[in-house]
């Protein structure tokens, strides 16, 4: 084998290996390894631990609803629980009315709720009855809270974009929905942000400023008061920051609310904080999946992943076995993902200079003779490209993240009434797209930027050369491909991304794929206007002026 031969499966093995190093690194920019969720979670406490404290605060429903969360390793230890939670409903049966310890409901609405026919039974199924209602306005009637009466104002207004005002014969969904927020500020169960936002929202509407935004959010407490008991609901209200949070966690639940469990674990495995609305809101309602998944590896890897509020990325197949690499990866993310991608340039520049090496090596002598050796500028720059590629494709730049699913809402029955309630999506879509669509930017750029400078290479060799200028005339006129090659790439990339959307990727962008036209033709000219045709006409007046005698 000849020299080039035995540089380029040096180079290559080298290359292969450190690029197999880099990928089995569990650090990422744009979401984190199930490996750090691994780390995080080892000895912190199960879905039944969290549920067990749970109940030990008497909060049946949050209880209930952890044990139908529990992933499939725990089923049996969540049966056995079932009996703990009817053991503690029979030894204090008066938890059973609202799933919990209620002393502001106990003392307006006790009476009027019976302890034995509404165990678990939902806010709304109550709060519709009209005797609840009159009780409760008296109740809230002489709170000081500006919140509380921001909202009871708002049954006079006569004129809603979404719900019947109160006023009218079907108005009993809003008086409900009100009522509702208001009962949970005067017993003090309400974020405080989520608070304002709607006490802002509630001024807005008594000042004639538009009533839509008052209207979602009592529609997203209504959807949530209809699958949900006292506790429960308290527990998620706490726990939304603002109105887009709690909309975002209404929608991740499901129109039938098959995903309260879920979204309540979440909450209670975090801590009772805020920070899974927050997730949800970034990511959509297809987040919630990752969520579910981080059950099974406990509290910490919970908390880990709300805490970063990224997406899940499972492991690989190539994966680094040591598990001290996923301690690394959760203790210095920054440092292991430094060391990933240093580990993918070095090896993208080894497996280019390889593959210039084999060329070479393929090659006949008299060939290589007039072939430049490998040019460490030219190996430099085709790296940065493929590692900027690598790099998006890695970090998902080129795939819109599932956002959220549309629902079109559930049917809310009561007192002889039939409401269609609508949940939007948190706006998650655009940011994805427009995440996608600078991925594709930066790699057409980049593309084009590489073989501009891999063309001011093959100029400098030419002008290196040490021939009469008639010959670097015709070296000129050989390399005029690679001089118009620019061009000839922004064109493909534009035909192929049309070619992608007409047979179905209606994801790729056609301000993306024009753009690589765009970028093939700014380059060929700065290539062929600014550097070629003044070297060219250099050399042409040389040859004028030693032509003459």
């Amino acid at each position: 084998m000849s020299r080039d031969g035995l540089r380029s499966v040096a180079s290559l093995l080298a290359g292969g290996a450190l690029l197999l190093l880099g990928a089995a690194l569990p650090a990422h920019l744009r979401s984190v390894d199930e490996a750090v969720l691994v780390a995080a979670g080892v000895g912190t406490g199960r879905v039944i631990d969290v549920a067990e404290r749970v109940l030990q605060e008497n909060r049946l429903g949050v209880a209930r609803m952890l044990s139908m969360a529990v992933p499939p390793g725990e089923v049996e230890a969540a049966k056995a629980f079932a009996g703990k939670i009817e053991a503690v409903a029979q030894a204090h049966p008066a938890l059973t009315r609202w799933g919990g310890p209620a002393e502001w409901l106990d003392k307006y609405y006790g009476r009027l709720v019976p302890e034995t026919t509404t165990a678990g039974g939902p806010v709304l199924g109550w709060m519709l009855r009209i005797e609840i209602r009159e009780v409760a306005l008296r109740a809230l009637a002489g709170s000081s809270d500006p919140t509380v009466i921001a909202l009871l104002a708002c049954r006079d207004i006569e004129k809603t974009a979404i719900l019947p005002p109160v006023r009218s014969s079907a108005g009993q969904p809003m008086e409900a929905a009100l009522l509702t927020a208001a009962s949970l500020l005067a017993s003090g169960r309400m974020n405080p942000g989520l608070a304002l936002e709607f006490e802002r929202a509630a001024v807005s509407a008594r000042q004639g400023k538009g009533t839509e935004r008052l209207e979602n959010g009592l529609l997203d407490l209504l959807g949530a008061s209809r699958q949900l008991d006292w506790e429960q609901l308290s527990t998620v209200c706490a726990a939304c920051p603002n109105l887009n949070g709690l909309r975002a966690v209404a929608t991740a639940a499901g129109a039938q609310g098959a995903s309260w469990p879920v979204v309540l674990a979440g909450i209670s495995l975090d801590g009772g904080s805020d920070r899974l609305s927050v997730f949800l809101l970034r990511h959509g309602a297809g987040a919630l999946a990752d969520v579910r998944a981080s059950f099974r590896l406990g509290e910490g890897a919970v908390r880990e992943l709300l805490k970063r509020g990224l997406r899940l990325k499972p492991q690989g197949r190539i994966r680094f076995p040591h598990p001290v690499v996923g301690r690394l990866a959760h203790e210095s993310p920054r440092a292991l993902l430094a060391a990933k991608f240093l580990a993918w340039i070095d090896g993208l520049f080894l497996v280019i200079l390889g593959l210039t090496y084999a060329v070479q090596a393929s090659q006949k002598r008299s060939v290589n003779a007039s072939t430049p050796k490998p040019d460490v500028i030219v190996v430099g720059v085709m790296t940065a490209t493929a590692a900027i590629v690598l790099f998006l494709a890695s970090e998902r730049y080129f795939v819109s993240e599932p956002g959220a699913v549309r629902t079109t809402g559930a049917l809310v029955s009561g007192a002889g009434f039939r409401l269609g309630l609508r949940t939007d999506l948190p706006h998650v879509t655009n940011l994805a797209m427009n995440g996608k669509i600078l991925g594709m930017l930066v790699v057409f750029f980049a593309i084009q930027f590489c073989i501009y400078l891999i063309g001011l290479s093959r100029l400098r060799y030419i002008r290196m050369q040490a021939v009469e200028d008639a010959i670097k005339l015709r070296l000129l006129d050989n390399e005029e491909p690679m001089f118009d090659a620019p061009l000839y790439i922004g064109i493909a990339g534009s035909v192929l991304a049309l070619v992608l959307r007409l047979t179905g990727f209606d994801e790729v962008s056609l301000m993306a794929s024009y753009s690589s036209t765009l970028f093939g033709i700014l380059f060929c000219f700065m290539l062929k206007v600014m550097h070629v045709r003044p070297y060219r006409q250099h050399l042409i007046l040389d040859s004028a002026v030693r032509l003459q005698p």
